[in-house]
């Protein structure tokens, strides 16, 4: 983890406290995993006497991901830039108001690609061949990859699509607060809080919900849905609270 930090004005001024970044690279490799991730992917074998053959990224892997979040003091109430004369009651309302950012950015999970048309010679999963490569640009407009890219196998014969080939979108997520304590007396403050959880409203889309997606085929070759992004991760979402600590 790297640290940033950058020195407090002089003062009763703003302050910006210390800085926190961190990136992180990963690589999680497997036979097997089932995250539960939607799009039905699971992480069942294509034969059953060859485990290895499906050694590759597991449903969990998220290769990067980074994190940067810090903490402000607005520029308000006594001793400050603005409002710097203000006492009493005016300073206690717009005094000691401070905001807090964590943004968060990362790369997809992966998925295995299915075959709906059960072709293969496989005692497991039913997978399509390859014949070209996923992250070309799509041919079906509104897809995520490129869904040309995979074929129906010569009946009785192995696919080669390998496990968990097929990245899915990635996210960027922006959580905004702002929150101030009350002093109420030497024993007792209250402290409010508004919490804005994907501030900016951003669509981070997905193939499908987490969880079990029966019916929803968007991983799965030869299905209406194959390719297309058809959910989202939540919303903005707004939390205001009250906490008195004494």
């Amino acid at each position: 983890m790297v640290e940033l930090q950058l020195a407090a004005n002089a003062g009763r001024e703003a302050f910006l406290s210390r800085p926190l970044a961190s990136y992180t690279w990963a690589h999680a490799l497997d036979i097997a995993s089932n995250a539960d991730l939607g799009a039905q992917n699971g992480g069942d074998f294509r034969y059953f006497k060859n485990p290895a053959q499906e050694y590759g990224n597991s449903d969990f892997d998220i290769r990067h991901r980074f994190v940067f979040s810090y903490l402000y003091e607005l520029p308000i109430g006594h001793g400050q830039r603005v409002l710097g004369d203000a006492s009493g009651v005016l300073n206690q309302v717009v005094g000691g108001w401070q905001i807090g950012v964590i943004t968060s950015v990362a790369t997809g999970n992966w998925f295995t690609v299915l075959d709906a048309n059960g072709v293969a010679n496989s005692d497991g999963q039913q997978r399509p061949d390859l014949i070209g490569d996923p992250r070309a640009k799509p041919c079906v407009p509104n897809t995520f990859f490129n869904t040309c890219a995979f074929a129906d196998p010569a009946s009785g014969s192995f696919d080669n699509v390998s496990r968990n080939s097929v990245q899915g979108p990635g996210y960027q997520i922006w959580d905004f607060s702002l929150f101030k304590n009350f002093p109420i007396t030497e024993c007792a403050k209250l402290e409010f809080r508004a919490e804005f959880f994907n501030v900016f409203n951003h669509p981070n889309l997905q193939f499908a919900k987490s969880g079990p997606q029966n019916s929803i085929n968007t991983t799965t070759f030869g299905t209406p849905a194959f390719g297309f992004l058809t959910a989202a991760r939540d919303p903005r979402q707004v939390q205001l609270a009250l906490k008195l600590s004494f």
